[in-house]
């Protein structure tokens, strides 16, 4: 789907005087990077008061973005009542639920606007849909969107950029890195920013405190299906134990990654109960129709959803899909 109806985006960001940001819960460099770059353009413009909201806690590994310690994370929403915006811009999300208790900001809002870039986008009510799934993440949407519209990017607002694509396209070798992202990295580059920092912190910085939880994962690791298929669990015990709630992220290319797997799966227990499914792959492996069928969403090779139930059942669930999925492809 593609939905780039930038002169009504402009407006809507115009006529706005105070903005509410909010994007998917458990965020990522696009939804952290896209946030920042859009609150710094946001107040470029002489705005009253932008503020991003997220229902997790932000990952240290984004402090350098400026204004990280202002975002109003979990530890803010339980604490403080709800203010009234004139707009409240959703990124990064293609279903209302991915926001979690930030829903709550559509009844302090006068209008919604939605920048999205996967496939399929079903927030409904909204004032204007801007979605692009040809872009590698909002960050490229919103790069696009600040040249045509002459709209300056600092050297701040440019690291932010930088942060959303080289995120959702693993520092340039996944399959959905194009010409067009490349084209956007060397503009922002030339801004000055700190490309060895923004990479350092994303692609090679880990917290020594994941070390004992990913024993545990790898001393675990299931390789099925002629090892086409990885799969990792993680207990809610586990990540207790480790206090790992907010490292997971890690996890991820220890499933994906190893020789001759086509997908990786991480299931990992955040509440008892509650199970949050991350679902990776390779080529023509389409992980979307997999997370769609079973509740959730994403890109072809990235997706993911959260589930309620057993873990056996939900695992018979998951790899009966995802076998589907190898068959098909």
């Amino acid at each position: 789907m593609v939905k780039t109806d930038f002169k009504t985006m402009f407006k809507l960001l115009k006529d706005a005087e105070t903005v509410a940001i909010a994007g998917h819960v458990r965020p990522d460099g696009d939804t952290i990077g896209s946030s920042v770059a859009l609150r710094l353009a946001l107040l470029n413009m002489g705005k009253k008061a932008v503020d991003i909201f997220s229902d997790d806690l932000i990952p240290s590994t984004f402090s350098y973005l400026a204004g990280f310690d202002q975002i109003k994370d979990r530890g803010y929403i339980d604490n403080n009542p709800w203010q009234q915006y004139d707009l409240l811009i959703i990124v990064d999300s293609s279903t209302e639920d991915r926001i979690g208790r930030c829903t709550q900001l559509r009844g302090h809002v006068k209008n919604v606007l939605v920048i999205d870039h996967h496939a399929k986008t079903y927030i409904n009510g909204e004032s204007v849909v801007i979605s692009n799934q040809d872009h590698v993440a909002v960050g490229a949407i919103l790069f696009e969107f600040f040249t045509d519209n002459k709209i300056e990017i600092t050297r701040d607002m440019a690291s932010a950029l930088y942060t959303s694509i080289a995120t959702d396209t693993g520092c340039f070798v996944q399959a959905n890195t194009d010409s067009f992202c490349h084209l956007a990295a060397a503009a922002l580059i030339d801004k000055g920013i700190d490309l060895e920092q923004i990479n350092y912190n994303n692609f090679r910085l880990y917290n020594r405190r994941v070390i004992p939880g990913l024993a545990y994962a790898m001393k675990h690791i299931k390789f099925l299906h002629d090892g086409e298929i990885a799969f990792i669990h993680i207990p809610y015990k586990t990540i207790q134990k480790f206090n790992i709630g907010n490292e997971l992220h890690v996890y991820k290319k220890y499933a994906s990654e190893a020789s001759g797997v086509r997908v990786g799966v991480v299931v990992s227990e955040r509440k008892k109960g509650e199970f949050n499914i991350s679902l990776r792959s390779h080529g023509d492996i389409n992980m979307a129709k997999v997370a769609e069928i079973l509740g959730g969403g994403g890109h072809k090779n990235a997706a993911g959803f959260t589930v309620k139930g057993k873990y056996k059942k939900i695992f018979k669930q998951i790899l009966e899909e995802v076998t589907k999925s190898l068959h098909e492809s």
